[in-house]
């Protein structure tokens, strides 16, 4: 089963349950993470499976601060027309694109951080060790149907 681990850039997780392993394949849900994990657990060694939701509240305010600036920002750039940009003075029209596609991506990786800073954790314990499984806080339908899925099979193999 399938789900996303990150907005932006879209960033897919898998999860395949059968009756001997659950195969976990799950890429960094960072903006420039590169590596992915790879996992293979035997079903009679996992002794517990949980879901648990979590929230980052250092990216929730960081990214509210840096929506609150930009869209102040895009405001005043609209209320002034521009005119001034780091100093330089361009013609009011450059000026006021170049501010707009500023504010446009300030507001846009604001809005990111705010989404991906809320995740949905399935926590697999095998062997005194655990292994967390992260999604998007809208995948949680998704991460329910798999810890489900983990559930029963642990279920049927004892």
């Amino acid at each position: 089963m399938e789900f996303k681990v990150s907005q932006f850039p879209k960033k897919i997780g898998e999860v395949d349950v059968n009756e001997k392993f659950v195969k976990i394949k799950v890429p960094d849900g960072g903006l420039f993470g590169g590596g992915e994990d790879l996992e293979n657990i035997p079903i009679k060694n996992i002794s517990n499976v949980k879901i648990s939701r979590a929230k980052n509240i250092f990216s929730i305010i960081f990214g509210v601060l840096i929506l609150i600036f930009f869209l102040l920002y895009l405001l005043l750039t609209l209320l002034g027309g521009g005119g001034m940009f780091l100093g330089v003075l361009y013609s009011v029209y450059v000026s006021l694109f170049i501010n707009l596609v500023i504010s446009a991506l300030g507001i846009f990786f604001g809005y990111q951080l705010i989404v991906n800073s809320k995740k949905v954790v399935i926590i697999i314990e095998k062997s005194g060790t655990s292994t967390k499984i992260k999604a998007l806080n809208s995948q949680y339908n998704k991460m329910n149907q798999i810890y489900e899925l983990i559930f029963e099979s642990i279920k049927d193999n004892i």
